[in-house]
């Protein structure tokens, strides 16, 4: 409920007369909120114990296969107390939505101060619950028999990596349900993003959509085909400000060398950040990752007097990491999601861009339920590659955002220069030697030291880094590779 301390359906219990429709009224909601608060109990025990036999399970099965437990559990005879609890729950909650629209009109009858007030409350209550009502009854349908999972939907209990359980009923193709659904629903729309022509064309971003689907309808559907115009506005940005470094002697990022590899990350950052006194963000994939390399960098800069924030770090939310950053402009970010795409930082805020790892999702229950309904190479194809790759621009994004401004991005996962992973160098504006283009980046790939040269170098900050740094001889743990990968010349992909 809302309202704090003074709670509106406990407001209206004491105001309302006993034996009034109100009074009566009230009391019903009151009984079924607490209904409705045992039934939650009684449903996150429940939860618990499909997770602890998820977990018993998982070493006999393949993870491809994981995706289909849910349902299994549901039909295995042990979900008893996670049906009745849910079921419980969704009664009591339909209930008590319809009582708290009658309350809202037995409200005029109550003596009772800031009645508008009041009544807005109960109305944001009631909106809320139908909203929650609609989610925890699409978790587990049901018909007569029992519980009715659809094919086209992704049932689960997923855990967020704060440990927060959410009940998930998700479109397993969310294109073909756009496509065949939602967009030729509409008299007209317009898509825009400047991540949507990937692989130099839209058919990709198109198929993902649902857009192609909604132009191609199939047989069996009785509609006119959804008319689909494409353009691509040309680039504002001079992208011969930008220079895109990729180190050829960083460790391989593989899972028996990830410490390395993270360590690697830590000096890299480390001694950039000490050259260029800050205007880095530094974008990770992992929230893990992220944490620990953060915590271990926080008072090495901190000794420097750089500020310095990192996502997960103790006493900041992340809501306040993107005002820090930006008010401070000699400053350090590490970051996750929420700041590969969507995050502003215009100017000398941000000049040095470093992508720690390629942006690839990582295979869950759910990547595997697509796989299973659409194949695992189709999958690839129209959504797991599209989403890497469009989440790879918006990350090489967050160092231009407005015309004058330069600066220089590091890809640190030298996976981007194997032809496996080509697709990712080639939907940057990269200058190619065979093609001369006047408005591409500068590609440079070497050595670390090579690298962070070539980057001061572009940014005309080589004269203040020898004065700074004259005394200093380069540390020997950057210069050394414990792992290093030899990638040939004709392996770059252009």
């Amino acid at each position: 409920e809302r309202g704090g301390r003074a709670r509106p359906l406990d407001r209206v219990q004491k105001a309302a007369l006993r034996g009034s429709e109100a009074r009566n009224c009230v009391d019903r909601c009151l009984d079924l909120r607490d209904a409705s608060l045992d039934s939650l109990v009684h449903l996150e025990h429940a939860v618990a114990e499909f997770k602890g036999w998820r977990e018993s399970v998982r070493g006999e099965r393949e993870q491809r296969d994981e995706h289909s437990l849910f349902r299994e559990y549901t039909r295995s005879g042990k979900a008893g107390e996670l049906l009745e609890s849910h079921a419980l729950l969704v009664a009591a909650w339909n209930e008590l939505t319809s009582e708290l629209s009658a309350l809202s009109e037995h409200l005029d009858k109550v003596p009772v101060r800031s009645r508008g007030r009041l009544r807005r409350a109960l109305d944001l209550a009631r909106s809320d619950l139908e909203e929650y009502l609609l989610g925890i009854a699409a978790w587990i349908p049901r018909d007569s028999d029992g519980p009715a999972f659809r094919p086209e939907t992704f049932y689960d209990v997923e855990t967020d990596p704060g440990g927060r359980d959410s009940l998930a009923a998700r479109v397993l193709l969310p294109h073909e349900y756009l496509g065949r659904y939602y967009f030729p629903e509409l008299l007209g729309g317009v898509c825009i993003s400047a991540t949507t022509h990937l692989a130099g064309s839209f058919d990709a971003s198109a198929g993902y959509l649902g857009l192609d689907r909604a132009a191609n309808p199939t047989p069996d559907e009785v509609r006119e085909p959804t008319p689909l115009r494409t353009f691509q506005a040309p680039a504002p940005f001079d992208y011969r400000r930008v220079l895109v470094a990729v180190p050829r002697d960083a460790p391989p990022f593989q899972n028996r060398y990830k410490d390395v590899f993270l360590d690697y990350t830590r000096r890299f950052v480390r001694e950039l950040g000490e050259k260029t006194r800050g205007r880095m963000l530094v974008l990770f994939t992992n929230a893990k990752d992220c944490a620990a390399c953060g915590r271990e960098l926080e008072p090495h800069f901190a000794e420097r007097g750089i500020p310095f924030w990192y996502q997960r770090m103790e006493g900041v939310d992340k809501e306040e990491l993107a005002e820090l950053f930006r008010s401070r402009t000699d400053s350090i970010l590490f970051g996750l999601d929420t700041f590969w795409f969507g995050a502003d930082f215009p100017g000398e805020t941000l000049e040095y861009l470093v992508i720690v790892k390629l942006p690839y999702g990582v295979p869950d229950r759910y990547h595997h339920a697509q796989c299973a309904s659409l194949g695992s190479g189709e999958q690839r194809r129209a959504i797991y590659m599209p989403r890497a790759l469009a989440k790879f621009r918006q990350g090489f994004g967050r160092l231009m955002r407005k015309e004058t401004d330069r600066g220089c991005i590091f890809i640190l996962d030298g996976r981007v220069l194997d032809p496996r992973h080509r697709a990712f160098l080639r939907e940057l504006p990269l200058a190619n030697p065979r093609e001369p283009d006047a408005n591409a980046a500068r590609f440079v790939r070497g050595d670390t030291d090579h690298c962070l040269h070539e980057a001061l170098a572009h940014m005309g900050m080589l004269t203040d880094v020898r004065r700074h740094d004259a005394p200093r001889e380069e540390p020997k743990a950057l210069r050394e590779d414990p792992s290093p990968v030899d990638i040939a010349e004709e392996d770059i992909p252009f």
